[in-house]
């Protein structure tokens, strides 16, 4: 395995222990702050800022929407070698989105086990449970770390993301899927 997809988990668990002490703290209190002025998790109305804040951490669309230019970048990058063009702009381009995925995701992730911990403990102290919800973000994180080792693959052309056709096919996919987010309504 090449060693850079061996650093993915290394270097995302190095930006945790930076981001934790400050999204895991924000989270723990966006949680204590839900519970206080709503009274329980997750009921506040729509248009609330806290909500609104809740919401912006936990909803993965903007991790989603980096990862898919990643994948459009890194699958770019592979069509063009096939080609012996040799771009070191977008190789450098790669880098830096790649560089910037990983911190989103440990911000993303920091902030979801502060808000977790702090569920566990309001569904401890009250025996509801209330704190299931921490399974769902749970498995938030899960892919995204799923994500960063995919894009890792991808953008580094590991067999099978090295050959063209392979490139051609994650260019397409990540294209229409681009163009679906960006012309369509969300939310």
């Amino acid at each position: 395995m090449n060693d850079h997809i061996k650093a993915v988990p290394r270097v995302l668990w190095q930006e945790i222990k930076k981001d934790l002490p400050s999204f895991g703290t924000l989270g723990f209190i966006v949680g204590c702050l839900v519970l206080i002025r709503f009274h329980l998790i997750g009921v506040a109305p729509k248009d609330s800022y806290l909500n609104a804040l809740l919401i912006s951490f936990v909803d993965p669309r903007t991790f989603f929407f980096i990862f898919l230019t990643l994948l459009w970048l890194g699958s770019l990058i592979t069509c063009l070698r096939a080609l012996g063009i040799n771009c070191l702009c977008l190789e450098r381009s790669v880098a830096h989105t790649e560089n910037r995925l990983g911190q989103l995701a440990s911000s993303i992730i920091s902030f979801t086990v502060g808000l977790s911990l702090f569920i566990c403990l309001h569904a401890l102290c009250t025996s509801t449970t209330h704190g299931a919800i921490v399974i769902v973000l749970a498995v938030v994180d899960i892919f995204i770390v799923g994500g960063l080792v995919y894009a890792a693959y991808v953008t580094h052309r590991l067999h099978p993301f090295d050959k063209c056709c392979v490139g051609l096919l994650i260019f397409i996919t990540a294209s229409a899927a681009i163009t679906y987010l960006v012309l369509n309504k969300q939310g």
